[in-house]
């Protein structure tokens, strides 16, 4: 879940981005000082959780429009100021430790992040019942992983309905030249990952190293935050995200790899309702993140490497037949 903090405050709002990235299910916490430059970056950002200072010109109810995600949006105001229907108080530094402050602040913030979901989670099971295509399908991949992204991509012409996001792990320094040499190797167009990145259909965005490439609602973004499973960036971010923002309309496919990054994003997704398919033992190079994702429940077909690249444009047909 990305927030955004909007006030001209620093102190108000470092000590609300310290706050909210405590709070489970919070990926982003970005800091904007002025309405101007919230009007200019909201529609990138995709927030599903928007606090704006009271002493900002900002009509909140625009706010809830111009985002994809059509965030919840609340008014922070100083205690004296006059009760007002979504709005919650700013921390009294004057009078608080930082301990006072996380012990009045940390719950509030929780259950603010809590309605946000809750209202994103209704959004997203809505998109589901109501739209029988994908919106993107997601791969992710570690050990063995080049070869392998390689061949299911072999599968797809640049006619290719959706866009694609790649997580591969590869050490430093070499995300570039993996990205060129796919791109050389398939008919799609393929580049490394960027900020505020709107991928087109029949395009394939890499993730870079060092950052987690994460779903935005409309657009994918770099995230630097801690490593997941060891990875980053990581499949479990990328998968998790999406599911998140487009629950049905993500096809997700897991392949070869050591650990079990990408399994416990797998199982969002198909919470989400979407579908998940995980490369078999037989033609893995080191069956770990498949397997686990397989023995969590959470891999909807699990399939030889040479099938899954026919299978995904057969689900692809399947669902847009509906």
């Amino acid at each position: 879940m990305t927030i955004l903090v909007v006030s001209p405050s620093a102190l108000l709002r470092s000590t609300l981005k310290e706050l909210l990235i405590q709070v489970a299910g919070v990926d982003t916490v970005r800091e904007l000082g002025s309405e101007l430059q919230l009007e200019a970056t909201l529609s990138q950002f995709n927030p599903a959780l928007v606090l704006v200072d009271e002493v900002l010109s900002v009509d909140l109810t625009k706010v809830g429009k111009v985002s994809g995600t059509s965030p919840s949006v609340f008014l922070l105001q100083s205690p004296s100021s006059p009760a007002r229907t979504k709005a919650v108080s700013k921390p009294d530094f004057a009078n608080a430790s930082q301990g006072d402050l996380k012990k009045t602040f940390l719950p509030l913030l929780g259950e603010l992040v809590a309605e946000a979901s809750l209202k994103l989670q209704r959004g997203t099971e809505q998109r589901g019942r109501s739209s029988g295509s994908f919106s993107m399908v997601v791969i992710g991949a570690s050990t063995g992983g080049p070869a392998a992204v390689r061949t299911v991509l072999s599968h797809f012409g640049p006619e290719f309905p959706y866009p694609i996001a790649l997580v591969q792990h590869i050490d430093t320094g070499y995300d570039e030249g993996y990205a060129s040499w796919l791109a050389q190797n398939s008919k799609l167009k393929v580049r490394l990952a960027c900020e505020n990145d709107r991928p087109k259909p029949g395009e394939v965005i890499v993730a870079p190293n060092d950052k987690h490439l994460v779903c935005q609602g409309e657009t994918f973004g770099l995230d630097d935050g801690p490593k997941v499973l060891s990875q980053k960036p990581a499949v479990d971010r990328l998968f998790s995200s999406v599911a998140r923002y487009h629950g049905a309309g993500v096809l997700a496919v897991l392949l070869t790899g050591i650990g079990s990054d990408g399994a416990n994003g797998c199982l969002d997704i198909v919470k989400g309702g979407g579908i998940t398919i995980a490369q078999d033992e037989a033609s893995s190079t080191v069956y770990g993140m498949p397997r686990a994702a397989a023995e969590l429940g959470a891999a909807t077909h699990v399939l030889g490497l040479n099938d899954i690249g026919p299978a995904v444009l057969e689900l692809i047909t399947a669902r847009q037949a509906k």
